[in-house]
C-alpha cells in the first residue's frame, strides 16, 4: 500500500497537500482494491481554490479571443496524444472499472475543446432597441464566464 501515489490538491497553479493533512483512499469501484490516496480538501482549501479562481479571472477575461482559442487548441492537441489517452484509460479502468465504450467517449474530448475554440470568434456585441418608453438603445457585451486551467 505504501507504493500508491498520493494525489495532491491543485490550487493557484500548484500541487499541495490538504491544509489539514487529511487524505482518503480511492478504491476501484468494482473490486474495492485501493488505487491511490488523495488529499481531502478542507473548507479552507475550497475557499483558497475559489479565491484563486477569482484572482485568475481578470487575466483570463483580458485575453483576446484568439489567445483563448490558442489555449483551447493547445489543450486539445495534448488530449489527442496517445500518452494522454493512455493515462486517462489506465486511471478510469483502475478507479471506476470503466468499459471500453465509456473510455472511448472520455478520451475523445479534444473535439469538444476545438468546438469551444471556434466559438471565440463568435464573441460579438449586439445592439437592439430598448423597450423603455421614449426609446434608447441596448448594447449587449459578451464576456468571459469562468476560468480555464490549462
Amino acid at each position: 500500500m505504501a507504493s500508491r501515489p498520493l494525489v495532491r490538491l491543485y490550487i493557484n497553479g500548484a500541487h499541495r497537500a490538504s491544509s489539514t493533512g487529511s487524505t482518503f483512499v480511492v478504491r476501484n469501484a468494482f473490486s474495492g482494491k485501493p488505487v491511490t490516496t488523495s488529499a481531502a480538501a478542507s473548507s479552507a482549501d475550497c475557499l483558497d481554490a475559489i479565491a484563486s479562481a477569482q484572482r485568475a479571472f481578470p487575466a483570463w477575461e483580458a485575453l483576446s479571443p484568439w489567445a483563448r482559442q490558442t489555449l483551447f487548441c493547445k489543450a486539445a492537441e495534448i488530449m489527442d496524444t496517445e500518452a494522454w489517452k493512455q493515462k486517462v484509460r489506465e486511471a478510469m479502468i483502475e478507479e471506476t472499472s470503466s468499459t471500453a465504450s465509456w473510455l472511448g467517449y472520455h478520451t475523445n474530448v479534444s473535439t469538444m475543446l476545438r468546438a469551444y475554440a471556434g466559438m471565440a470568434n463568435e464573441l460579438k456585441g449586439q445592439t437592439f432597441p430598448s423597450c423603455v418608453p421614449g426609446g434608447g438603445q441596448v448594447i449587449v457585451q459578451r464576456r468571459a464566464q469562468g476560468v480555464v486551467c490549462v
